[in-house]
């Protein structure tokens, strides 16, 4: 069994696209249109490829969101640097947290209130 994708419900579909084509480096990979799947749901899309995929999903702003206990992580080169252009972008990542000598990560909320983690990993 290998992980399929990780499923985020959003009110703001374009800016979580975005979010992620931008943040995290995600190209739309497919769409679902507006009631395909589901007469209830407005639009779904894939994003990543290999191992590295997340559903989206547009819900009506009337039913729950819910992005308590996802977490979602990503590998980069750098933490510092990655940190610092995200809070240029208006965002507020967390402090860097190092709980080992090979190992520095932050976290941040992505549109849907979902904590998205960068990890940086050294020799």
């Amino acid at each position: 069994m290998k992980f399929a994708h990780m499923t985020i419900g959003t009110a703001d579909l374009p800016a979580s696209v975005a979010f992620y084509r931008e943040i995290a480096g995600l190209e739309v990979s497919h769409t679902i249109p507006p009631g395909l799947a589901d007469p209830a749901e407005a639009q779904i899309v894939f994003m990543g490829s290999g191992e590295t995929k997340i559903e989206l999903i547009r819900r009506d702003k009337n039913r729950a969101l819910n992005s308590e206990g996802i977490s979602l992580g990503f590998t980069t080169e750098s933490v510092d640097v990655l940190r610092r252009q995200l809070a240029e972008k208006g965002l507020s990542p967390t402090g860097i947290t190092s709980p080992g000598p090979q190992v520095r990560f932050f976290f941040v909320r992505d549109p849907a209130g979902v904590s998205v983690q960068f990890v940086e990993y050294t020799d």
